[in-house]
Order: structure tokens, then sequence, then C-alpha cells
């Protein structure tokens, strides 16, 4: 009883998230066997893949820490969302520091919060 509400659950919200990938204008293609029956879904990759950033990781910081002080405002699960598809578009991680001489997080979270309040370079 209890998987079978599960399942429901899951279906209802899988339905739903499909309905609103739909209002945003993101085709669904239903993939079917010969028998129609529903074998799964896909999204078009070629109209939503991400181009080749090339980011450093000072820039891919940089983002990290924005995404953090965006977190505040409307924008954070926005902001969020868009780092983490950076990251995994690049394959690396905002907290990895990959070059040498590379500023430390803090530094330039400081930098930032520096130029939001006019204070920095």
């Amino acid at each position: 009883m209890i998987q079978r509400l599960r399942v429901e659950s899951f279906e209802r919200m899988f339905e739903r998230d499909k309905d609103e990938l739909r209002s945003m204008g993101i085709p669904i293609i239903t993939v079917s066997n010969a028998f129609d029956e529903v074998l799964g879904y896909r999204i078009p990759q070629d109209n939503y893949r991400l181009i080749n950033l090339n980011l450093t990781a000072r820039e891919l910081e940089i983002l990290s820490v924005t995404q953090e002080v965006w977190d505040q405002a409307v924008l954070g699960p926005a902001a969020r969302s868009a780092v983490w598809k950076i990251e995994a578009a690049t394959g690396q991680e905002s907290g990895e520091s990959g070059e040498s001489g590379s500023e430390s997080l803090g530094s330039i979270s400081g930098s930032l919060m520096g130029l939001a309040q006019g204070t920095g370079p």
C-alpha cells in the first residue's frame, strides 16, 4: 500500500515537472517502442546544451561568491542553479583552485563586497 502511494506521488510530481518544462517552452519528447509502450522521455540536447565555457578557477570562484551574495535576494535559487550548471559543464567545483597564485575565496569575497559598497577597486 505504502509503495503504491509512493509510486503515485512520484508519477504526479513527474507529470507536474513535465508540464512546467512545457510551459517554459521546452519540448518533452516521449520515447516509445513498437508497441506504443512509453520507454521514457527526453529533451533535445542540441537546443539546451551549455556552450564550452572555459572558465578559470578564479572566474568560477567569483561566480560562486556572487551566487552566495544573491542567495539572500530573490535570485538566490536561480543563481545557485546557474552555478551548479556551470560547475557541471566545466567539471570543476567552485571551491577547487587549479591555478597557481589563485586568490582565496575569502579574498575574492572581500573584493566583491568592497565593489558592492563602492570601496573596492
